[in-house]
């Protein structure tokens, strides 16, 4: 007999690991606790695809933290224009305008994201921006010209060619094929 699941200590994991968004984490933490009352194949399935999902959130978290406290100024600039784009990511602003605000320049930046998460500013941005709004046709039945500009981008033709770029589907196929599997109608 399993023992029951104390959600109370699954959710302290959020807060442990300062995660930025903890609504989504939150999200997929109770389906995971959900499926795992299930025992039909397809929803082990699922739960091992949220479990990694929850996984790789986590070691994102923690990978923001490992930076020792003896920082430079610089690593620390970094740092700080990595959680100002995680909390602002759908806000209309500009790189250039974020390292004046945290007084770094450009290469220092750029060098500074590279050592620190293996890609660049730009890609950083677009990564999370691409991530939420996959999150949103997932979880939500907006438009994608709503979505679009809930992530920070006005034009939803621009999103749907960078989404289709980055996933390899158009967001309303990707939509599609996910509704369609979870038994939604469109």
């Amino acid at each position: 007999e399993k023992s029951p699941v104390r959600t109370d200590a699954l959710m302290e994991f959020p807060r442990r690991f300062r995660v930025a968004d903890v609504g989504p984490l939150a999200q997929k933490w109770n389906e995971l606790i959900a499926l795992s009352k299930t025992t039909s194949l397809e929803n082990r399935w699922k739960s091992r695809g949220l479990l990694f999902w929850i996984l790789g959130q986590l070691a994102q978290s923690a990978a923001r933290l490992k930076a020792p406290l003896d920082r430079s100024k610089s690593e620390l600039s970094v740092w700080k224009i990595i959680q100002y784009i995680d909390l602002n990511f759908a806000s209309d602003f500009h790189l250039e305008e974020v390292l004046a605000r945290f007084e770094i320049n450009s290469s220092r930046a750029t060098r500074g994201f590279k050592n620190s998460l293996g890609v660049s500013m730009k890609a950083y941005l677009l990564r999370k921006r691409l991530d939420k709004g996959r999150e949103l046709l997932e979880s939500t039945s907006e438009r994608l010209g709503n979505i679009a500009r809930k992530i920070g981008y006005d034009d939803p033709f621009y999103f749907s060619r960078l989404f289709k770029r980055k996933f390899g589907i158009s967001p309303e196929d990707y939509r599609r094929i996910l509704w369609r599997k979870d038994g939604r109608n469109i």
